[in-house]
């Protein structure tokens, strides 16, 4: 499974993880949440199921492990739009986050398209990374 091994999807994922939890430490508006342990909690599986599908000897179980990590990830997006919706504030770090996991998503999809068809895929669009 080595030649699906792309070491920047999980760089990405882990920068993004380092990200939300100095966010959620510093920031007044997260420590007053109730949801700020769930929000770190599922941070924290998107890198660790990268790994784990990484390692994954089989085709079906690294794409299974992306499947956990789409929805990792595809739930903490919403629970980010959905305080960004609460916040009114255009310069919210909210917005930048909702955009690194957007770009998370992306090239996870991706990852899982190359390895579903065997080959690699022709991007359909590029992925800035701010």
């Amino acid at each position: 499974m080595n030649m699906y091994h792309d070491p920047e999807i999980w760089e990405r994922s882990r920068q993004f993880c380092t990200e939300l939890y100095q966010l959620t430490a510093t920031d007044s508006y997260y420590q007053t949440l109730p949801y700020t342990p769930i929000l770190r909690q599922i941070a924290v599986l998107i890198p660790t199921h990268v790994m784990l599908a990484y390692q994954a000897p089989k085709p079906e179980l690294l794409i299974r492990h992306l499947d956990f990590t789409l929805g990792a990830a595809y739930e903490l997006r919403t629970f980010l739009m959905y305080f960004s919706l609460l916040d009114f504030d255009e310069k919210s770090p909210n917005r930048l986050l909702v955009h690194k996991v957007n770009v998370l998503i992306a090239s996870i999809n991706l990852l899982r398209e190359r390895v579903q068809t065997g080959r690699t895929p022709r991007p359909m669009r590029t992925i800035i990374c701010a």
